[in-house]
């Protein structure tokens, strides 16, 4: 296998710690400690294919290093699963706070609500929501932002841009929070990759296939062997 992967991987943890803020949120965290322990498996892999013990041969030391890079890959899985699990939760739990504080829901008016702003120009459109928008008028934005854009007569990119933009002005903290776990769940995910393909290289399954093969061949040889000395003359 190539040595040193475990360089770039370090090198993408760290911009993954740099992502971390004063105030980091709990699953921030976990999903950096789980990009540590993938690139210290990666370290281990590497100083065990580097180091062949003496008393070893290399076809020994080649399935050792294959057994490892095997557990290293079940591991990377796990953590994969794991990354998942952390980024649903918040990604679901930030939402719903959001949501508390923003209360952008389609009301009971949102229908009439979208029939006028429809007949709108952009122009109109535009001072509407950034009137609604500075008086937090929830009932207003929530009939234009929670219901399917084509709906109100807008684009769904401009709909997304605008609730992104008032849930950053009315929670920014949350947002925040949100922008952490994205974009340390992308660098960390990054060194799931590096340590993946490490261990995909370290299998080596042709090279080991082989030996493997050659030492069951030699098996049946000595057991072939054996047979026929233990048999009475």
């Amino acid at each position: 296998m190539s040595m040193n992967k475990s360089v770039s991987a370090l090198a993408v943890l760290k911009r993954a710690e740099e992502q971390l803020r004063p105030t980091s949120t709990g699953w921030a965290s976990e999903l950096v400690s789980a990009g540590r322990k993938a690139t210290q498996m990666l370290e281990g892999l590497e100083a065990l294919a580097a180091k062949r013990n003496p008393t070893e041969t290399p076809e020994a030391h080649a399935i050792r290093v294959n057994k490892a890079a095997s557990k290293v890959l079940s591991q990377v899985t796990e953590l994969q699963a794991k990354a998942n699990d952390i980024r649903t939760a918040a990604a679901q739990s930030i939402a719903q706070q959001i949501q508390t504080r923003t209360q952008l829901i389609d009301g009971r008016r949102g229908a009439e609500i979208r029939a006028l702003f429809r007949g709108m120009e952009a122009k109109e459109r535009t001072k509407v929501i950034e009137a609604a928008a500075a008086n937090r008028d929830s009932e207003t934005l929530g009939a234009l932002f929670d219901a399917p854009a084509y709906l109100s007569g807008m684009d769904g990119e401009y709909q997304s841009r605008m609730r992104h933009h008032y849930e950053a002005q009315i929670a920014p903290d949350l947002h925040d929070a949100l922008d952490e776990v994205l974009a340390v769940d992308s660098a960390v995910s990054t060194v799931r990759r590096v340590v993946s393909e490490a261990a995909q290289e370290a299998l080596n399954p042709s090279y080991v296939d082989r030996i493997l093969k050659d030492q069951a061949d030699a098996e049946r040889a000595q057991a072939g062997f054996d047979g026929t000395v233990s048999t009475p003359v």
